[in-house]
C-alpha cells in the first residue's frame, strides 16, 4: 500500500572542508504528506540539495531525525538503506544519470535490474512506463540518440520503476529548454495527482508553483511554508 509521508526534525548537517567545519543545514524542519507535491526553493548555497539528499538517505544527517512512512532512516543499516532506497524512494537528477551503453529501456529497468530481478523479465514494465512519459518510440534508443527533454523523461520513468511512495527531484528542469521543462513538470504533478509524494528542488519560481506547496531554504533553515500563486 502506497503511503510516502516525510518527517525531517531539527536536521543539521556539517561537512568537513580541509579542516573546515560548514553548515548546510541548521536545524531543517518539514513533514511532506503523503501525496503531496512539494517544492523547495532557496539561494545558491541554501542547503536545499543537501536537505533532499538527506530526506532520501543518499546523505546522513549529522544530527536529527529522518523518518519515511515512520522508518528512522539513521536505524537502518546501509544493506538495508540501499533497499530501502530502491523499493520505496525515487530519484530524478539534474544531469540525468544515465548509462550511454543501455536503450532507454534498460536503463528504466536499471533500478529493479540491481535489486536482483533478471533484466529480460523486466522489459514490458518498463516499456509501459516508456509510454506513459511519452516515449513509447524510443524504448530502443540509446541516450546519444535522445534529446535532453527525453533523457529526463527516461530517467522519470527509472525513477518510477519500482512503485516508489516517494519521488525526489532535484533541478529536474534545470538542463531543460522551457517546453520540455513544462512537459517534465506536468509529469511530476500528475504522479502526485495519482498518489505518488514528489518533494522536487528547484531555483525556478515558477517550476516551484506547480507544486501543492512551497518551502523556502535559507542558510539550511526552513521559512515558513507557503502555497503556490495560482
Amino acid at each position: 500500500m502506497r503511503m510516502g509521508m516525510i518527517e525531517a526534525l531539527d536536521v543539521h548537517k556539517t561537512y568537513d572542508r580541509g579542516g573546515a567545519a560548514v553548515q548546510a543545514l541548521r536545524g531543517a524542519s518539514l513533514t511532506v504528506g503523503a501525496g503531496e507535491f512539494c517544492s523547495i526553493m532557496g539561494p545558491s548555497g541554501s542547503g536545499k540539495s543537501t536537505l533532499l539528499h538527506v530526506l532520501g538517505g543518499l546523505d546522513h544527517a549529522t544530527e536529527g531525525i529522518v523518518r519515511v512512512d515512520g522508518v528512522d532512516l539513521a536505524s537502518l543499516s546501509d544493506d538495508d538503506l540501499t533497499r530501502f532506497r530502491r523499493r520505496h524512494l525515487g530519484f530524478v537528477f539534474q544531469f540525468f544519470n544515465l548509462l550511454p551503453s543501455m536503450t532507454a529501456w534498460e536503463n528504466a529497468a536499471l533500478p529493479a535490474m540491481l535489486d536482483g530481478q533478471r533484466l529480460s523479465k523486466l522489459k514490458p514494465r518498463a516499456v509501459e512506463l516508456l509510454e506513459r512519459v511519452g516515449l513509447g518510440d524510443r524504448v530502443n534508443h540509446r541516450p546519444a540518440q535522445l534529446s535532453g527533454g527525453q533523457l529526463q523523461r527516461v530517467a522519470l520513468a527509472r525513477a518510477l520503476m519500482a512503485d516508489p511512495a516517494v519521488l525526489l527531484a532535484d533541478e529536474p528542469t534545470g538542463n531543460l529548454d522551457s517546453e520540455s521543462g513544462r512537459a517534465v513538470l506536468t509529469l511530476l504533478r500528475t504522479c502526485s495527482e495519482e498518489g505518488l509524494t514528489v518533494v522536487m528542488v528547484t531555483h525556478d519560481a515558477n517550476a516551484a508553483r506547480v507544486g501543492h506547496r512551497v518551502i523556502d531554504l535559507r542558510d539550511g533553515v526552513v521559512s515558513p511554508a507557503k502555497s503556490p500563486a495560482v
